[in-house]
């Protein structure tokens, strides 16, 4: 079943390039993900799979283009590619967080300094 990106985060908006971004936001420019599509990206009706997919992705091929000693070490991301059909890949992306514990929050624990 499709899911679309507004069903994941409520308050997503997708703006124009030249529209004034308001209030407290995170922006993630589709230049910066670039296997999303504007299509993809409509908050309204654009794939929450293909958005997941392409944040995943990004974050895999940024660590993977550091240098080993400068990757965190606090957290990992790896993928894996199966073939499950004629033109089907299955991309599992796994992250690591180590936390640290409260009662009421998990925190990732801080990476060291350089």
């Amino acid at each position: 079943m499709k899911i679309i990106l507004s069903q994941l985060f409520p308050n997503a908006e997708y703006k124009e390039a030249a529209e004034e971004v308001t209030g407290d936001s995170v922006v993630l420019p589709l230049v910066d993900i670039p296997v999303l599509s504007v299509v993809e990206a409509d908050v309204a009706t654009g794939q929450a799979s293909e958005f997941l997919r392409g944040i995943c992705e990004q974050s895999y091929n940024q660590i993977e283009k550091m240098d080993i000693a400068a990757r965190p070490t606090n957290m990992s991301i790896a993928k894996n590619n199966t073939t499950i059909g004629v033109d089907i890949m299955r991309y599992t992306f796994t992250f690591v967080f180590d936390v640290v514990t409260d009662p009421t929050l998990a925190t990732p624990v801080a990476e060291p300094n350089a």
